[in-house]
């Protein structure tokens, strides 16, 4: 990968281990303990959770959704590029004003009946994903944007952005209470 932002840190490439998956597994596992388990993660002032489940390989299932690809996740497959990523997305959650590359906004999701966040790094393609649980946002996934999703998401983006600057329809706002 090519494309460099300042305000991320270092991929973690496979290279570096020789081709022994096993030592990069475990690597990259001690970056996800690091980074969401051992040190506590914030969001707009909230706490931020994975999923516990233990799902393969005694890890979690959160782990495993962030480096690997695929809709179901009993046929999700490992992902190189995932991986390599994977270190981006605790900067990407915990950096959001430090550069102007990054992108968020809030759109409902349909079948959990909540706001997913989306935090992207438009310069390096680089999207996470959190879920408002009230108390707390759940890491639901974190990946490379491909480029044939960049105008999709790029799109939501600026779709956000307007709904944000129009002026409230009738209905949306309640009247002031009246003073006694």
């Amino acid at each position: 990968m090519s494309v460099f932002c300042e305000s991320l840190p270092s991929r973690l490439e496979w290279r570096m281990f020789g081709g022994d998956f096993s030592k990069y597994e475990e690597a990259l596992y001690e970056v996800f303990k690091r980074d969401f388990l051992r040190i506590p993660l914030t969001y707009m002032g909230k706490p931020v959770d994975i999923i516990h489940e233990k799902y393969y390989n005694r890890k979690e299932r959160s782990f495993w959704h962030i480096i690997t690809a695929g809709e179901e996740d009993f046929r999700r497959a490992f992902d190189e590029d995932r991986c390599g990523s994977m270190p981006w997305a605790r900067a990407l959650i915990t950096e959001k004003d430090a550069c102007e590359s990054y992108k968020m906004w809030i759109k409902w999701h349909d079948k959990t009946k909540r706001d997913r966040y989306y935090i992207w790094c438009s310069k390096v393609n680089y999207l996470v994903v959190l879920e408002d649980r009230d108390t707390y946002f759940k890491l639901i996934t974190a990946f490379n944007v491909n480029k044939h999703s960049i105008s999709r998401y790029q799109k939501d983006y600026e779709t956000y952005l307007k709904k944000r600057k129009r002026p409230p329809k009738v209905g949306e706002i309640s009247a002031p209470p009246t003073l006694g």
